[in-house]
């Protein structure tokens, strides 16, 4: 039985009456930034496979991902806590190599005419169906629907092009429209002043091939610019011409006369309107499809499960483009081995694409796990997050158990989200429960070890992260160790890096090395926080000797009188308060009473 009412907010309503929802999407803050641009690579449900693709929301990843452990990583990310903002800018790639489906629209005779493609790729697309049908007045009619949403597209009337009629005085006319292969190439318009033996004579001879006639609507102005011929486009005036169908020697004045495109105007339609499919003509085809009842789409997959060497190829990908976090949807410590030695081999002098990894593990790993997780990095440009986290999910209303993967999803969404110099130590973290609650001594042992945990404080009904450390071990050097220490060190390298990039190719002389000297200054000054300057990467301070000490001093231009300007300068960054101590003096007092 076919729905009555209407479908609004996802339900089919029948009762009459006033009904209202809320689109908040555009409420979904926006941050910019390549030094906050996180790289997040994973098996999603949708999506072009094998390409990077950029994102600004988590409405927008969730529409073009659909599912899968992607579209959820990158959720987590842009609600990771609330205390910060979570993620700005997401660059994603899809890992799986997931097929689209297709389905042949064939002629009466069962020649295939027309081929109809999924636009998006994976198993979800075999729920695509398409029908073909007489056309409301004219032609062909064509539904594309998707069962899931109850989508539907509908292109009618579909087949004629043009109408045209030859108006002048000559006894005959005719039109002839010829194609090479599959291409409308030429038109020809021919007349013949008297009956009998009288020869046809070429009044236009002209190419569709060029660009001022590529499109119908541009054809139909052209030949109605000539005189004695009446033309009016029928079809879709942004149809191609090369999409006509031929004609051989066909009269066109005792009648006007209606050109066709009949499979030509169903292609260009899909193409043009349709978010479900696209079309392509079979080769050598010439007539309309046949009428077909709904028919799903096919052989639509998932692609086989992604390799080691798949995992490589992806992060490849991203050896080409702007992040400083790369995140790998996966547990498998052989992948974050892969993920960490890309990130240093990005940060290395001559690729400059500074980076790090922010990675978790399996859940029911217990805090030796973490830590010989940890070990076996032992980086500055890796993060290792622990333990698991328990949440709701806004889709089911049930509460997921999450691998410390998702932690780590947090964890870079929150870093994704704040400037470099804010540290993440004490900042809270969105969840219900922790998969295992951490005692003291867990905790110290896993800082010890350089795994960045997460804990729960009772007393004020919160979880957070304890400090924000890398996985670095070599010595207790603050900036390699914390996440806001390599953060600083990198965004100061990228920021004085594209700041002197225009001078490259200039002259080398006093006045470029002066100007060279004067810019890195401005620079650092810039990173300079003060009552002016709230933000900012470097601090001023005092000396041992208890004098001012500027943010930055011995700012140093050197060209050595042939190709080379080397910069030097010492700067200070700005710390993290990770401890408090609080000496309490008790000294005794004499107490005297007398009456």
């Amino acid at each position: 039985m076919a729905s009555k009412g209407i479908f609004f907010g996802g339900r089919n309503i029948v009762k009459p009456g006033v009904y209202a929802t809320v689109d908040a999407s555009a409420m979904v803050p926006v941050r910019l930034g390549a030094a906050n641009t996180i790289g997040v690579i994973g098996i999603a449900s949708g999506s072009t496979p094998r390409t990077i693709t950029p994102v600004l929301s988590p409405v927008d990843a969730r529409a073009l991902l659909r599912g899968g452990v992607l579209a959820d990583i990158i959720d987590l990310m842009y609600d990771p806590s609330p205390d910060v903002p979570g993620a700005g800018d997401v660059h994603f790639y899809r890992l799986n190599a997931a097929i689209r489906s297709v389905l042949t629209l064939q002629e009466v005779g069962l020649t295939n005419v027309i081929t109809l493609t999924s636009q998006d790729y994976g198993v979800w697309t075999n729920q695509i169906r398409a029908k073909i049908e007489a056309g409301s007045t004219t032609g062909k009619k064509i539904t594309l629907n998707n069962v899931l949403t109850t989508v539907y597209e509908v292109g009618d009337n579909l087949g004629s092009a043009f109408t045209i009629n030859y108006v002048g005085s000559k006894f005959a006319a005719q039109l002839i429209i010829t194609k090479v292969g599959d291409v409308a190439t030429t038109i020809q318009l021919q007349t013949k002043a008297n009956s009998g033996g009288d020869p046809w004579v070429t009044e236009v001879t002209q190419s569709l091939t060029v660009s001022a006639l590529s499109t119908l609507g541009q054809f139909v102005a052209f030949l109605n610019g000539l005189g004695n011929f009446v033309t009016s486009a029928v079809g879709n005036s942004q149809m191609p011409t090369a999409y006509l169908d031929a004609v051989a020697g066909q009269d066109i004045k005792s009648a006007p006369y209606t050109a066709s495109a009949l499979i030509g105007s169903i292609v260009h339609w899909v193409n043009s309107n349709s978010s479900l499919a696209t079309a392509a003509r079979v080769t050598s085809a010439t007539a309309a499809p046949a009428n077909l009842a709904f028919t799903f789409l096919q052989g639509g997959s998932e692609g086989a499960v992604p390799s080691n060497g798949d995992w490589q190829t992806a992060l490849d990908a991203f050896a080409q483009d702007d992040v400083s976090f790369i995140f790998v949807c996966s547990e498998d410590a052989a992948v974050h081995a892969m993920a960490l030695a890309h990130c240093n081999a990005q940060s290395d002098v001559k690729a400059r694409r500074e980076r790090i990894t922010v990675v978790g593990g399996s859940w029911g790993e217990t805090t030796a796990q973490a830590v010989a997780r940890a070990g076996a990095m032992a980086d500055r440009r890796a993060v290792l997050c622990y333990p698991g986290l328990k949440r709701v999910n806004l889709f089911s209303g049930l509460v997921d158990q999450l691998s410390p993967m998702y932690t780590a999803a947090c964890v870079c969404g929150m870093a994704g989200g704040l400037n470099p110099e804010v540290p993440l130590t004490f900042k809270g973290i969105r969840c219900n429960g922790l998969e295992t609650v951490l005692s003291q001594t867990d905790i110290e042992t896993l800082l010890n070890y350089g795994v960045l945990a997460i804990e729960q404080v009772p007393s004020q009904g919160i979880f957070r992260i304890v400090q924000g450390i890398t996985t670095y071990l070599q010595d207790n050097n603050t900036v390699w160790r914390k996440i806001a220490g390599i953060r600083i060190a990198d965004y100061l390298s990228r920021t004085i890096r594209d700041a002197l990039d225009p001078y490259i190719g200039r002259i080398g002389d006093k006045r470029t090395v002066t100007s060279i000297l004067n810019r890195t200054v401005s620079v650092l000054g810039a990173q300079t926080r003060g009552p002016a300057n709230q933000a900012g990467v470097l601090t001023t301070g005092t000396d041992l000797q208890g004098n001012f000490e500027p943010a930055f001093k011995n700012v140093r231009a050197v060209y050595d009188g042939q190709e080379l300007v080397s910069i030097s300068y010492e700067c200070h960054p700005v710390g993290e308060i990770s401890y408090v101590t609080v000496v309490a003096g008790l000294t005794p007092t004499m107490i005297v009473e007398q009456v």
